[in-house]
């Protein structure tokens, strides 16, 4: 089964369960099982540096120092639906390896939920997954 995350979690809290699962990513799930999110580590710097680091470099700020607190204080509270990529492209379980790699090459994908007939995620695929299906092909 996937990683999974609700999208109200805190982006701390997820950092965390990446550390604890030992992986890069997390699914969001609706209350039917099927993938609205995916968020990962690369979601979480985007948005540090929207919200903090891009900001970093303005001179018209009074207080550069108090501005940039408060941009980090207000990055803390992001939740994950606050950083994670809507709508992911998903490859249904039934696909062809072909299938699946055009779909990662045209979208440069690193991972990709798999989904069921009914849309329901039950597992993900990642590109080294793909890349060693490829080779055994």
């Amino acid at each position: 089964n996937p990683p999974t995350i609700s999208g109200a979690a805190p982006l701390a809290e997820m950092m965390r369960f990446f550390e604890k699962c030992g992986e890069e990513f997390a699914l969001v799930l609706d209350n039917n099982g099927k993938p609205i999110g995916i968020v990962t580590d690369g979601d979480v710097l985007r948005a540090f540096y929207v919200r903090v680091a891009s900001h970093a470099g303005e001179k018209n700020s009074f207080d550069l120092e108090e501005a940039l607190r408060d941009r980090v204080q207000s990055f803390k509270t992001l939740k994950v639906e606050d950083a994670m990529t809507r709508r992911p492209k998903t490859v249904p379980e039934d696909s062809a390896i072909l299938q699946a790699a055009e779909l990662f090459r045209k979208n440069n994908l690193k991972r990709a939920p798999v989904v069921d007939a009914e849309g329901k995620a039950v597992g993900f695929l990642k590109r080294a997954d793909l890349a060693a299906a490829a080779l055994e092909f």
